[in-house]
């Protein structure tokens, strides 16, 4: 199943509640051609959470302003493809965290002005390995634009870093 927009600036979905706002709940799911927009950080707000789903797929997609864009705990083979992210606490925290988080491919998109990571891969209890991220910009962070704790085999392929505190 995908939720599926016509272009990123042409749908748009708001939203002001302090909970997950999307919840990917299947494995061969996800988003594409919108943006999910927080609107103002609200506290304990995320965009969008999948927790052990695999084979997600996130399109041309823009996720800001929550206080954390994406989490994504566990999971095979997410793929992420003209992924953006901006203005939330946390950009993406992907976690191994219950279940191993392996096999990301992401290709394209911008990471900008993040309070606290742009992107955090995050060993919590199994294994986060096997990335590859290819031309994703990480720019005006305030913090770090990408923090890796506990990562395996994680390959960054004309990635840029522009303008970072960290």
């Amino acid at each position: 199943v995908y939720l599926v927009g016509y272009g990123r600036d042409a749908t748009v979905l708001r939203s002001t509640l302090a909970t997950e706002i999307i919840t990917l709940t299947g494995d061969n799911c996800g988003l594409m051609d919108l943006t999910l927009d927080g609107v103002s950080s609200v506290a304990d707000s995320v965009g969008l959470l999948s927790e052990q789903q695999d084979d997600i797929l996130l399109r041309n997609v823009m996720v800001k302003r929550f206080e954390t864009n994406i989490i994504m705990r566990g999971g095979a083979r997410p793929r992420f493809d003209r992924l953006s992210l901006a203005n939330g606490t946390y950009g993406a925290r992907f976690q191994g965290d219950t279940a191993e988080l392996r096999g990301m491919w992401w290709t394209g998109g911008v990471v900008s002005e993040h309070v606290t990571a742009g992107v955090w891969f995050e060993y919590v209890d199994q294994i986060v390995s096997h990335l590859t991220l290819a031309e994703v910009e990480f720019r005006d962070n305030l913090t770090d634009g990408l923090l890796l704790q506990g990562v395996r085999f994680a390959e960054f392929n004309d990635c840029r870093f522009d303008d970072n505190a960290r």
